[in-house]
C-alpha cells in the first residue's frame, strides 16, 4: 500500500470520529433535552467508514490509530447509536422503562466506557514517543470516557467536564483530519505538530 492511500484512510477515520463526536454535542454539554436519538443518522452513516479505515490501519500497520479508532468509534460511538435506536423503539411504542431496567443499561454503558479509558491510556504512552501533543489529546478522550464512566457508574458526578474533554478531541481530530488530507495533496505539512514528515 502507498503512502497516499494510508495517509487519506487516517485522514477519513479522524474526520469521521470528529463528527460523529460532534453530533453528540448537546448531550456532552448536558443541553436541557438532549437526546441520543438525534445522532442515530450520524452513527449509521459513519459505521462503514469506520469498518473501512479501522482495516487499512491494521494493515498498515499503524496499530495506534487502528486500535484507537475502534475503541473510540467501532465500539463506543457506534455502540451509543444501537443504544439510540433502543431508546427511540420504546419511546415510539410507549414502553416505559423501569428504574432497574435504566440502572442496569446505565451501569453496562459505564464498564464499557471505563475499559475504553483504560485501554486509550495505554495508547496515550505509546502515542508520548511520536507526537507529544497527539498524546495530548488522546489523554483529554481517555479522561473523558473515564469521567462519563464515573457517572455511569454512579461514583461521582463531573458535570460537563468529560464532555467538554471529549469535545477538545473531537477538535484535534478535526484538525488533524483536514491537516492529513492537505498534506496527502500538497506533500507538504501546512498544519503544524501533525508531525507527518518523516526523515
Amino acid at each position: 500500500m502507498t503512502k497516499n492511500e494510508y495517509i487519506n484512510l487516517e485522514c477519513l477515520s479522524n474526520i469521521t470520529t470528529g463528527l460523529c463526536i460532534f453530533s453528540m454535542t448537546p448531550i456532552l454539554f448536558g443541553l436541557e433535552g438532549a437526546s441520543i436519538i438525534g445522532c442515530i443518522p450520524w452513527m449509521i452513516a459513519a459505521l462503514p467508514i469506520f469498518i473501512i479505515s479501522i482495516i487499512w490501519l491494521f494493515k498498515s500497520g499503524d496499530l495506534v490509530s487502528g486500535f484507537a479508532t475502534s475503541i473510540l468509534s467501532g465500539i463506543t460511538l457506534v455502540g451509543n447509536a444501537y443504544s439510540a435506536m433502543l431508546e427511540l423503539y420504546f419511546e415510539g411504542n410507549s414502553i416505559p422503562l423501569s428504574n432497574q431496567t435504566i440502572n442496569s443499561i446505565s451501569i453496562s454503558s459505564g464498564a464499557v466506557m471505563l475499559a475504553a479509558a483504560f485501554i486509550l491510556l495505554s495508547l496515550t504512552l505509546i502515542s508520548l514517543k511520536e507526537n507529544v501533543l497527539q498524546a495530548f489529546f488522546l489523554l483529554c478522550a481517555c479522561i473523558g470516557f473515564f469521567g462519563i464512566s464515573l457517572n455511569s457508574l454512579h461514583i461521582l458526578n463531573l458535570g460537563i467536564l468529560p464532555g467538554v474533554l471529549l469535545f477538545v478531541f473531537a477538535l484535534w481530530q478535526m484538525y488533524s483530519g483536514v491537516g492529513i488530507l492537505i498534506f496527502s495533496l500538497k506533500k507538504e505539512e501546512v498544519f503544524p505538530f501533525l508531525n507527518l514528515v518523516r526523515e
